[in-house]
C-alpha cells in the first residue's frame, strides 16, 4: 500500500508514534504543535516518501528478477561447459 498516512495525536506517547512508525504512518503531529504550513508540509514530505519507497520496492523487485535471470544464465552456461 503505497498511501501516506500522517497521523494527528492528542498529546505525545513515545510508545503510540513507535507504533505508528512500526505499522507504516510517515508522520505524527500533535494538536496545537503545528501549523497549517507545518500540516501542508507534513502532508508534501508524506507523498514524497511514499512515491520514493514505492520506487524503491519496484527497483528492488527488478534486481531480483534481474538476479535470477542471472543465475539461470550462469547455470547454464555452466552445463554446457561440462558437457
Amino acid at each position: 500500500n503505497n498511501l501516506p498516512i500522517v497521523v494527528i495525536a492528542s498529546n505525545y506517547d513515545s510508545a503510540n508514534v513507535n507504533l505508528a512508525f512500526d505499522s507504516g504512518v510517515q508522520d505524527v503531529l500533535i494538536v496545537g504543535e503545528f501549523s497549517a504550513n507545518g500540516l501542508a508540509r507534513a502532508l508534501q514530505y508524506a507523498f514524497e516518501r511514499s512515491q520514493s519507497i514505492a520506487k524503491l520496492n519496484h527497483i528492488q523487485q527488478r534486481a531480483r528478477r534481474n538476479n535470477g535471470i542471472k543465475n539461470e544464465l550462469i547455470h547454464r552456461i555452466a552445463h554446457e561447459v561440462r558437457k
